[in-house]
């Protein structure tokens, strides 16, 4: 019978039943073309959308055992309230498949955290865009992408769920480019950068396992990046070169001369066996690249090499790290070959915001 066929369930509730949906519906009458209708409604981030269909959001939904109707939290910057289905509608824009939708629900709740002040991201002039790091059995259940141009295109899953979060501050709290995002210049990651981190060695421990999931969960950390930029090193060949390596490129994050400030670092397959070898965790490299960052005062005060920006002068007293403790983010990414880690620039410090981690639930 067609009627159990897969799909058809949605298919005819969105016909003759009751979807139980509170969206409201735009008619699209013909000729009009419905991607062209969502671009002049400002529904897009510049990109094509797919139409949120009742029959799409209803299979999104099928992806979470959440109530339609349960309100995950207030969009900034108009604080306007996101329903699980309100989440499901942009997801459908952004392409996901509902076995993603509890992946972008997690992102949410993450976002949504006060200490991740998505407000401040979504409207400063310095362009801060969203990066979502996935650990957890989850990444390989929906295909996620860590090995091979893990940040860049050509895998769904990760393109998508950034996307969707992103979509909904656009959407649902109405933050739009010119209006309240005052971004300078922007970069892609506003489009939303997502990610799994690699977990295939048992001797490195997941970045949602240093931040307090028990191993074995899946969960998302969020992050708010101004950009990236790479460190390709090829013959540092222990530890210590490696990590003075990687803390000299990091010294250009925001500014030379700008200090206590937030970055991740996606370190590279070959990186880490690099300090693999030398027998470094998680914590010494952490503790390694910030004493490498640490540069006195005398070269980072004001008017320093003819450089008017830096430290005042009644700060110039002692040594200034680039980033303190809790500051430096590190995850694992990439293919196996290549001697190259991407650092990716935080948004100050978390003064202003903090990396949230939230569990995903089904």
């Amino acid at each position: 019978s067609l009627s159990v066929a897969p799909g058809m369930e949605e298919e005819l509730r969105s016909r003759h039943g009751n979807t139980g949906l509170r969206s409201r519906k735009i008619p699209v009458a013909f000729p009009d073309d419905e991607s062209e209708q969502m671009y002049a409604r400002g529904w897009t981030d510049g990109l094509p959308v797919v139409a949120p269909t009742a029959v799409r959001v209803l299979r999104m939904l099928e992806g979470t055992t959440r109530d339609a109707g349960e309100v995950i939290g207030d969009i900034p910057p108009a604080l306007v309230p996101c329903t699980v289905e309100k989440a499901a509608v942009n997801a459908v824009m952004a392409g996901c498949k509902p076995d993603y939708f509890p992946v972008v629900l997690a992102g949410l709740e993450a976002v949504l955290d006060p200490a991740f002040n998505w407000y401040a991201l979504g409207s400063t002039t310095m362009g801060v865009g969203l990066v979502v790091v996935v650990n957890g059995p989850i990444t390989s259940r929906i295909g996620m992408n860590s090995g091979h141009n893990a940040m860049g295109h050509g895998n769904r899953a990760n393109a998508t769920i950034g996307r969707a979060v992103q979509l909904v501050a656009h959407n649902v709290g109405g933050s739009s480019p010119g209006g309240v995002d005052r971004s300078t210049q922007g970069h892609p990651g506003k489009f939303g950068l997502c990610f799994a981190e690699d977990e295939s060695d048992e001797a490195w421990e997941p970045l949602s396992v240093a931040r307090g999931v028990a191993a074995g969960r899946s969960a998302v950390t969020t992050f708010g990046s101004i950009g990236s930029s790479l460190c390709f090193s090829e013959l540092s060949r222990d530890g210590e070169s490696l990590s003075r390596s990687l803390a000299a490129s990091m010294q250009v994050v925001e500014h030379p001369k700008a200090v206590g400030l937030s970055a991740m670092l996606v370190l590279s397959h070959e990186h880490w066996m690099v300090f693999k070898a030398d027998g470094w965790s998680r914590s010494d490299i952490d503790v390694a690249i910030r004493q490498a960052g640490t540069r006195p005062a005398s070269e980072l005060v004001q008017g320093a090499g003819g450089i008017g920006d830096g430290i005042p002068p009644d700060r110039a007293v002692r040594e200034f790290a680039k980033f303190e403790p809790g500051e430096l983010q590190i995850v694992r990414a990439g293919s196996r070959a290549g001697l190259s880690s991407t650092i990716l620039a935080g948004f100050d410090n978390s003064f202003l915001s903090k990396p949230t981690t939230k569990e995903i639930r089904p």
